[in-house]
C-alpha cells in the first residue's frame, strides 16, 4: 500500500494527465483523434490552472480554523509529520507545511496539552533517511519544550500508520483521549476520516491554510496559474 501510494501520487496530479493527453496527441493517426486529444489537453491544463476554481475546491474542503483560546485543555496534542525533510548530509531542515510545528508550539505554550506525540518515521521509499520526528523532537526542545513532555513514534510512513501506532504509543503510556489533532487544513478531512476508520478520539486543530476566504472576486482571479 505504501508503495502504491507512492505512485498515485505521480497519477493524480494533472501535469501527469496533460503529459499523457499530448502524448496521445501525437500518436492519433487521424485528424478526428488528434482533434480530440488537443482539446482534452486544454481542458486539462484550463480548469486546473484555474485560480478561482481552485481557491472554491480548497474553501469547500478544508476545516474552518479554531481559536486556541476555544480549545479544551487535553493530555496531549498528535502532530501528524509532513513538514520536513532531511538533506544528503542527513540535515533536518523544514518544508511548506511547517505551520503545523508553529501551531503544536503554541498549544503546548498556551497549555492546552501537557504532552506532544509527535507521529513520524521517514516517508523514503528507499528508507535511507532518518525518521522526521527524530528531527523534530530537537527542533521542539530548542524552542524551549523539556524532553519529557515529547513523545515521538518512528516507525509510521503515511497518515494512517501515524494513527494506528501514535495510539498505540498513547496507550502504553494510560494518555487518555480525547487528543488535539494538528495537521494541514487540506489534510484535515482525511485525518479525520482515518480517526474515525481507528477509533481514535480527536478535536481538529487545522492550520497551514493555503486559502482564504475573499469578500469580492478580481479579475486576476482567473487568469491561469501554472503553480496551482
Amino acid at each position: 500500500f505504501f508503495i502504491l501510494s507512492k505512485i498515485f501520487q505521480l497519477v493524480w496530479i494533472p501535469f501527469t494527465w496533460i503529459l499523457v493527453l499530448v502524448v496521445a496527441y501525437y500518436l492519433a493517426t487521424t485528424r478526428k483523434w488528434k482533434r480530440r486529444w488537443k482539446c482534452l489537453a486544454w481542458c486539462v491544463a484550463i480548469i486546473f490552472s484555474n485560480p478561482w476554481l481552485y481557491n472554491q475546491v480548497m474553501l469547500a474542503w478544508h476545516i474552518p480554523p479554531t481559536a486556541l483560546k476555544d480549545l479544551p485543555n487535553t493530555q496531549a496534542v498528535i502532530l501528524l509529520g509532513g513538514m520536513s525533510g532531511y538533506d544528503s548530509d542527513k540535515r533536518g531542515y523544514f518544508i511548506g507545511n511547517s505551520d503545523r510545528f508553529i501551531q503544536t508550539v503554541q498549544i503546548y505554550h498556551t497549555k492546552k496539552a501537557s504532552k506532544i506525540l509527535i507521529a513520524g518515521g521517514s516517508s523514503d521509499i528507499s528508507g535511507k533517511n532518518p525518521p522526521e520526528s527524530w528531527f523534530l523532537d530537537a527542533a521542539f526542545q530548542q524552542s524551549g519544550i523539556p524532553a519529557a513532555d515529547i513523545i515521538i513514534e518512528t516507525s509510521s510512513r503515511n497518515t494512517e500508520e501515524n494513527i494506528q501506532n501514535i495510539q498505540k504509543v498513547a496507550d502504553s503510556l494510560e494518555i487518555k483521549s480525547p487528543f488535539l489533532l494538528v495537521t494541514s487544513s487540506w489534510h484535515m478531512p482525511r485525518a479525520l476520516a482515518l480517526c474515525k476508520k481507528n477509533q481514535v478520539e480527536v478535536i481538529p486543530v487545522p492550520c497551514d491554510y493555503k486559502v482564504f476566504p475573499k469578500k469580492q472576486t478580481e479579475w486576476r482571479d482567473f487568469i491561469p496559474d501554472i503553480t496551482l
